[in-house]
């Protein structure tokens, strides 16, 4: 079947904020039957997108306005809605059913989480309202406003019943994944959107003026409470800046945010390129093993959101610059996740005679040694999580991961990791304490 732009466009940010190990693009649940147009499983969120490019029809007055937002709001969002709440029906109850091809020959490889578990984030995006919506209201945004029921109120959208759908128009949809472009920060945000939709009645003259709001309103530490944002709980109504998003995005700070954030985009860069190794059949180590078991143990990175990113990207920053002639690593805690540490190790230049195949053998199992000394340097953390990479000088491009848990780490275990330490110098000069975040040798 084919896909259209606007399917594509949404595809193409989908995978750059999901990463495409965990986003897939119109699965299938019965034979050349689609299920959604993008589907994400990323640990027990699951996100389901439906999106739909539905002409507007032009209008001379105010009686054919209705009758064409009432036709294009039946069309882009009911028949979305119908479609979402289809997919979740068949999620719930029928998950073997799903596949990545029209034929269903193609299993989806990834489990989906039981669904006492599963937190399930229902997406429309609705297309073709932008230019009357721009002609009529002076901006390409659809109106909000929960006192009023669906469609009922012309280019504004109210409650829908049944399970939550969030609904963007494209404009919203380019405001959000701009301002959003991890999983972790978008799942947030959906999360926050769909309590203060629920809450107190609310009305807003666009979406991104919400996106605004809650950016502005973000802690040192990437977190935001919406219904916090805006002040006194006992007010009965909410009524959204109009002016927020025009504001925001007009300071200096947000036209330098991705330059900035730079530091950020190397994690990203890190479990992309994993991934793309492994689906393109290049991974040398772990090339045997199922998605599944990729994706499930670099959901941990992956869950660090833009913030923690940062934070972890700067401090491997300092060690990837350093001199190509030797192995450096830095040790850094989770900034987002609890117990959590993740072991960089950076390797020097590789003489160009020596294969893929021995250099990937050798970085992993120095990687594997430097995880188990940290294991038992940092003994209040559970999980680690080792990535290998090359200095920024070198021409090799391999990489590679290991996790570990130090849930059944015996006394003898801590013996021979202290001797490894000593013996091969690695990370010798770092007493077992947590208040060592980082340090490079």
């Amino acid at each position: 079947m084919g896909v259209n732009a606007s399917e594509e466009r949404l595809a193409q940010l989908s995978r750059r904020t999901f990463l495409s190990m965990w986003s897939y693009q119109n699965p299938f649940y019965r034979h050349g039957k689609e299920l959604c147009d993008v589907l994400v499983v990323f640990g027990n969120d699951v996100l389901i997108f439906s999106d739909k490019s539905i002409g507007f029809k032009e209008c001379e007055d105010d009686k054919e306005l209705k009758v064409a937002w009432d036709r294009w709001f039946r069309k882009a969002v009911l028949e979305s809605i119908q479609q979402l709440e289809g997919a979740l029906n068949t999620i719930k109850k029928r998950p073997e059913t799903i596949h990545l091809d029209a034929k269903v020959s193609s299993p989806f490889p990834l489990s989906l989480p039981a669904p006492s578990h599963a937190r399930y984030h229902l997406v429309a995006i609705a297309h073709g309202s932008e230019a009357t919506c721009l002609a009529r209201l002076g901006r390409s945004s659809l109106r909000f406003d929960t006192r009023i029921k669906g469609d009922e109120k012309a280019l504004s959208i109210g409650y829908t019943e049944g399970h939550f759908v969030h609904i963007f128009n494209g404009t919203a949809l380019a405001a959000l994944f701009e301002s959003m472009d991890t999983t972790a920060d978008l799942i947030a945000y959906l999360r926050e959107r769909r309590d203060l939709f629920q809450g107190r009645p609310l009305s807003m003259e666009g979406e991104e003026d919400l996106i605004a709001t809650y950016m502005r309103a973000r802690r040192p530490d990437g977190r935001t409470t919406l219904c916090d944002a805006f002040g006194s709980p006992g007010s009965t109504f909410l009524e959204v800046d109009a002016s927020a998003w025009r504001s925001w995005t007009g300071q200096p700070e947000f036209s330098l945010r991705r330059q900035t954030l730079a530091p950020a985009y190397l994690v990203d860069d890190v479990i992309e390129h994993l991934s793309s190794e492994f689906t393109q059949g290049r991974m040398i180590i772990g090339q045997e093993l199922p998605v599944s078991e990729h994706a499930n143990a670099l959901h941990t990175l992956a869950a660090e959101g833009r913030m923690g990113r940062y934070l972890i990207g700067l401090q491997v920053a300092d060690v990837l610059h350093e001199t190509p002639s030797s192995f450096w690593s830095v040790a850094v805690e989770s900034p987002d996740q609890p117990r959590v540490m993740y072991i960089w190790l950076i390797y020097p230049m590789v003489d160009v005679q020596i294969s893929e195949a021995r250099l990937e053998q050798a970085i992993v199992e120095q990687l594997h040694k430097y995880v188990f000394v940290a294991m038992g340097k940092f003994p209040t953390f559970d999980t680690f999580l080792g990535i290998a990479m090359p200095n920024a000088k070198a021409t090799r491009t391999s990489r590679a991961y290991c996790l570990a848990q130090r849930n059944d780490w015996t006394q003898e275990m801590q013996l021979e990791s202290e001797k490894l330490s000593a013996r091969e110098n690695i990370f010798d000069h770092i007493e077992t304490t947590v208040a060592v975040i980082s340090a490079a040798i």
